[in-house]
């Protein structure tokens, strides 16, 4: 339990640290993104070492997913809160034209991006 709690409450400072530092266009080693084909190989190499770090691999997913899930990114349940925010300060809601285009386009890009990282784990694979 207590191990659960600590990275419960490390994924989310990991994540910011993350995305501050892609911001900021520094290289880091430690962090990579990973699509299905990558998932399935680390996922291999903890099931490989126990059920423990397999179930604890798990949990970290899921909490990791639905961190950024949260993100204020139009197309993620965050992007759908980022319209309801401005809805709520301007007092009248975004124009839904807008906003389906806004989200389609990151949605698009999101998928982009999908292909673009399982490109790279088939590539390690050879």
């Amino acid at each position: 339990v207590e191990i659960t709690i600590q990275q419960t409450k490390n994924i989310p400072l990991t994540l910011i640290k993350a995305i501050k530092s892609k911001m900021q266009g520094e290289k880091r080693n430690d962090l990579q993104f990973v699509g299905p084909i990558g998932l399935g190989q680390i996922m291999g190499q903890a099931l490989g070492q126990g059920w423990g770090n397999f179930l604890m691999l798990i949990a970290m997913i899921s909490i990791w997913m639905a961190l950024f899930n949260l993100l204020p990114i139009p197309a993620l349940d965050g992007g759908r809160l980022l319209f309801l925010g401005i809805e709520l300060i301007r007092r009248k809601p975004v124009n839904p034209v807008i906003e389906k285009r806004i989200t389609a386009v990151f949605f698009f890009i999101m998928i982009g991006f999908m292909a673009v990282v399982s490109i790279k784990d088939i590539v390690k694979l050879f």
